[in-house]
């Protein structure tokens, strides 16, 4: 989840989607964290979760950068 353009808007990802599924309080929590109303909550680290996590940011950023690209 992260805010784009000049006018911030909120885009939601697949994870996102996921973690909703999951528990839909725990997406307004994030949501809650990046617009500064709450403090993040550091989770154990999981090296293979993180490098999941990783290599879908670089898919997600690389086909928003994609579709920017074809859509204007």
């Amino acid at each position: 989840m992260f805010l784009l353009g000049d006018d911030a808007r909120l885009v939601i990802s697949a994870s996102d989607l996921r973690t909703a599924s999951d528990c839909e309080f725990a997406l307004v929590r994030q949501l809650d964290v990046l617009l500064g109303r709450a403090d993040k909550v550091e989770d154990p680290r999981d090296p293979m979760l993180a490098r999941v996590s990783a290599l879908g940011d670089q898919h997600e950023q690389a086909e928003l950068r994609r579709l920017s690209r074809e859509h204007p």
